[in-house]
């Protein structure tokens, strides 16, 4: 059984619209330097174009992620009653033992939701790392910091934790 990762509509409305008003400003900027004196340009025109790109970009680029994310979402595959590998976009990151958690909860806040796993002693350890490319332990070291949580599942739903949950209790202890 496969979950797949969400991004909600609500969310990428607020980021391609807070992305529009950085792009705009951008466009602003670059449009308006065809007014700026031609001595001025030569000095500062290089900065000028240089900025307004950054703002366009910098605007643009959550939008962007956020639909990459819906094109290659995160994905919790279940293996059995025993084990689950998570995947980051499409990827498989590492696999966890359903025993060697401890405590699992959701959070949900505007800009970010997804599912939090706090694991038993020494467990981070044991897990296995399937993509030699994906540094469990600098995750761990984020989750920690910004969710307070071992491991942080971003973007699955409410019904997707539920099933994390029900998978969990069905499992032998």
């Amino acid at each position: 059984m496969k979950l797949r990762s969400i991004v909600r509509t609500s969310l990428l409305t607020k980021v391609l619209f807070r992305g529009a008003f950085f792009a705009f400003f951008g466009s602003f900027l670059l449009l308006f330097s065809v007014f700026i004196p031609l001595d001025l340009l030569n000095s500062y025109g290089s900065l000028i174009f240089l900025c307004a790109f950054l703002f366009i970009g910098w605007g643009l680029y959550p939008y962007q992620k956020l639909k990459m994310l819906q094109m290659q979402p995160h994905e919790i595959i279940f293996l059995d009653n025993e084990a689950f590998i998570f995947s980051w976009k499409r990827k498989a990151a590492f696999k966890i033992a359903v025993k060697d958690i401890k405590e699992v909860f959701y959070k949900d806040s505007f800009s970010i939701f997804g599912i939090c796993l706090n694991l038993k002693k020494a467990a981070l350890e044991k897990t296995e790392i399937i993509n030699p490319h994906f540094n469990l332990s600098l995750f761990s070291k984020k989750c920690q910091k910004t969710e307070n949580c071992d491991l942080f599942l971003p973007y699955f739903s409410k019904n997707a934790f539920l099933e994390v949950v029900d998978r969990i209790n069905q499992s032998p202890d």
